[in-house]
C-alpha cells in the first residue's frame, strides 16, 4: 500500500516536468517556452522556494531535436538520450530519474497555461500532498483551431469525466510512481498506447487520484481530418492490449463495440431533430472516426496473435 505522508513535514522544495518527445523539434521548443514562462510567473506571483527541473526525453538518434533543445539554452533543462521512441518508455525514463518531489508529465504537443506550475502546487497543497493528480487536457490550442480540433477537445472533456490519467497533463507523487511499480510499459513498447491503467493502479494501492481542471494545457491537436483518423486508428490497435491487461476497462471504453454504441447514440441525438450542415459534418466525421479506429483494432488482433505465436518480438516493433 502507498505511503499517506510524503514525509514528516510535508515540504516541497523541487518539481521535475518530463516530456517525452519525437521528431517534433519546433513543437517541443514553444512548450518549453510555455513551461519557462509558467516557471517565471510562479515565482513572481509566489513567496514558495521551489525548483523547476525540466526534462527532455527523446531517442538518441533524435538529433534534430536534441540539437534545439540544446540551442535553447535554458538551464533547468536535462536532456535524457533514450534508446526507444515510444512515449511511455521514455516517460519512465524521465520519471526514474527525477528529482523532484512531484513529477509534472506533458507532451511535446503542448502548451502549458501561465498559471500552470502555480496551480500545481496549490493542488498538491489543497489536496494535503495527494499520490496523483490529473490536469485538464482539452483545451483547444487557438492558433491553430478550426471545427475538427474543437471537436476533438470536446471529446477530450467528456473523457475526462472518465477520471482516467493522461500523460498530458499528469502529476504524480514520485515515490508513489515507484511503490506502484511505475508505468506498465510491457504491451506499450508497440507504440498504440499510453498505461490506459495507471489511475486504477494508484487507486488499488490505496492512493488518492485527484482531478483538477484549474490546471490545464493546450493541446495542439491535429488540424486535419486524416491526421486525427490515423491517431485513432493508433488508438483502436492499442485497444487488443487493453483487453489483454483489463478486460473490464476494455468492455467500458475500449472495446470496438463500445466506440459504434456510442456513435449511434450520438447519430440519434444529432438526428432527432433537423440538423445543420456542421452536424451532419461532425457526424459524419465521427463515423469516420469509429471506422479507423475499428480497422485499428483489427490490425491490432492480428499484431497480437503474431506475438503470442512468437512471430514477432512486440518490444522492437
Amino acid at each position: 500500500m502507498i505511503d499517506s505522508n510524503m514525509s514528516a513535514n510535508k515540504e516541497l522544495s523541487q518539481l521535475s516536468v518530463v516530456v517525452a518527445t519525437y521528431d517534433r523539434p519546433a513543437e517541443t521548443i514553444d512548450l518549453l517556452k510555455s513551461v519557462r514562462e509558467s516557471v517565471a510567473f510562479f515565482e513572481n506571483v509566489s513567496d514558495a522556494d521551489i525548483d523547476v527541473e525540466m526534462l527532455v526525453c527523446t531517442k538518441h538518434d533524435e538529433e534534430e531535436t536534441i540539437a534545439a533543445v540544446k540551442q535553447f539554452g535554458w538551464g533547468a533543462v536535462r536532456i535524457l538520450a533514450t534508446e526507444k521512441r515510444h512515449a511511455s518508455h521514455n516517460r519512465d525514463v524521465g520519471f526514474q530519474n527525477a528529482n523532484g518531489e512531484y513529477i509534472l508529465s506533458t507532451d511535446s504537443d503542448c502548451l502549458v497555461e501561465r498559471d500552470w506550475i502555480d496551480m500545481v502546487v496549490r493542488s498538491i497543497k489543497e489536496h494535503d500532498y495527494p499520490s496523483a493528480i490529473q490536469g485538464a487536457n482539452y483545451l483547444d490550442y487557438p492558433p491553430e483551431s478550426n471545427w475538427v480540433t474543437q471537436f476533438e477537445c470536446r471529446d477530450d472533456r467528456e473523457r475526462f469525466k472518465f477520471e482516467s490519467a493522461d500523460g498530458r497533463n499528469l502529476i504524480i507523487r514520485s515515490d508513489v510512481y515507484r511503490q506502484i511499480g511505475g508505468y506498465d510499459t510491457e504491451h506499450l513498447d508497440s507504440i498504440w498506447a499510453e498505461d490506459n491503467f495507471f489511475a486504477e493502479r494508484v487507486r488499488d494501492h490505496g492512493g488518492e487520484f485527484v482531478m483538477d481542471a484549474r490546471i490545464r494545457v493546450q493541446h495542439r491537436y491535429s488540424p486535419t481530418v486524416l491526421g486525427n483518423l490515423k491517431r485513432y486508428n493508433r488508438y483502436g490497435r492499442g485497444a487488443v492490449h487493453v483487453y489483454r491487461y483489463d478486460p473490464t476497462l476494455y468492455r467500458e471504453i475500449s472495446a470496438p463495440l463500445k466506440q459504434w454504441y456510442w456513435w449511434l447514440a450520438s447519430a440519434i441525438e444529432t438526428f432527432k431533430r433537423k440538423p445543420s450542415r456542421e452536424a451532419i459534418r461532425d457526424t459524419t466525421y465521427h463515423f469516420a472516426r469509429t471506422v479507423a479506429y475499428t480497422i485499428g483494432f483489427l490490425q491490432g488482433v492480428i499484431f497480437f496473435l503474431r506475438e503470442e505465436l512468437g512471430l514477432i518480438d512486440a518490444t522492437e516493433a
